[in-house]
């Protein structure tokens, strides 16, 4: 765990929901978003390293995750991450290290989504 305040997470999710603020959201052309509360400072956000956490436990490549936009919660106690995982590049799907890395970006969001709902290992190998 490489990002300490990333302890607490509150999966928010928004396959088929309609954003006002964020339509990308609801139907990315080449993947899945969602929103993810981490617990933390908001000052100690650092979008790439987010997006390195989630491309590692996904086994894909960090270009794959797309932070729209980070905010302090309303209550002021965490960070709402706005993010979209994007399909594999062929090239990805050509060197895939792992059936995970094959994935398209709908169903890898669906993985982490179970990962955290099922308390599953490799959730909290990463936060």
């Amino acid at each position: 765990m490489v990002y300490g305040c990333l302890v607490t997470i509150l999966f928010v999710f928004a396959l088929c929901l309609g954003f006002t603020a964020y339509p990308s959201l609801a139907h990315p052309q080449n993947g899945s978003g969602a929103i993810m509360r981490i617990s933390g400072l908001f000052s100690q956000f650092e979008t790439d390293l987010f997006q390195r956490e989630i491309a590692n436990a996904l086994d894909s490549d960090a270009v794959d995750i797309f932070v729209i936009r980070a905010t302090s919660s309303r209550k002021g106690t965490g960070i709402d991450v706005y993010f979209v995982i994007n399909n594999p590049s062929k090239q990805e799907i050509s060197q895939a290290v792992s059936e995970i890395t094959l994935l398209p970006g709908n169903e890898k969001m669906l993985l982490l989504y179970q990962w955290w709902i099922t308390n599953n290992q490799r959730i909290g190998e990463v936060f």
